[in-house]
């Protein structure tokens, strides 16, 4: 199984990808939260919000956690929230794969969290089911260009 937001577990095996992912906000246009440089989890207190139910806010907002209310909290694809915020419904919270351009569909640029927020991805599976052989095959490949476990 392809994991994103990486963890470890118990039970599994795993190849670890190099790299991270960066969290952020794609704040709404003309809004205060759209001037920042960066995002503390204060900023987002009564602030209308869009959120993966993944998403490991209790972590990272700490005390102000109880005091953050997402709008809508959601399994939907991170592509498909574009939608909500083009209509106006919150700023979207997640990854910053584009945070040095302007997203020409919500207009602004992402901003990080500040503390910053990163996660890995991770090929996992069951430790001690055996493989097939192309499974093998296939995991061989992948820890050569990756280079290692």
């Amino acid at each position: 199984m392809l994991e994103v937001e990486h963890i470890a577990r118990p039970g599994y095996e795993g190849l670890v990808f190099p790299g991270a992912d960066v969290w952020g906000v794609y704040p709404l246009p003309d809004t205060p939260l759209a001037g920042k440089t960066s995002v503390r989890p204060e900023d987002l207190v009564g602030e209308p919000l869009i959120v993966s139910r993944q998403f490991l806010m209790k972590q990272w907002a700490g005390e102000c956690y109880a005091s953050i209310k997402p709008t809508v909290s959601t399994d939907i694809f991170p592509s498909h929230w574009r939608r909500l915020v083009e209509g106006r419904v919150g700023h979207m919270l997640g990854y910053l794969y584009f945070q040095n351009e302007e997203d020409s569909v919500l207009g602004s640029h992402g901003i990080p969290f500040d503390p910053p927020l990163e996660t890995g991805n991770a090929l996992i599976w069951k430790k001690g089911r055996p493989l097939s052989r192309a499974s093998q095959v296939f995991l061989e490949e992948l820890r050569r260009i990756v280079g290692g476990e």
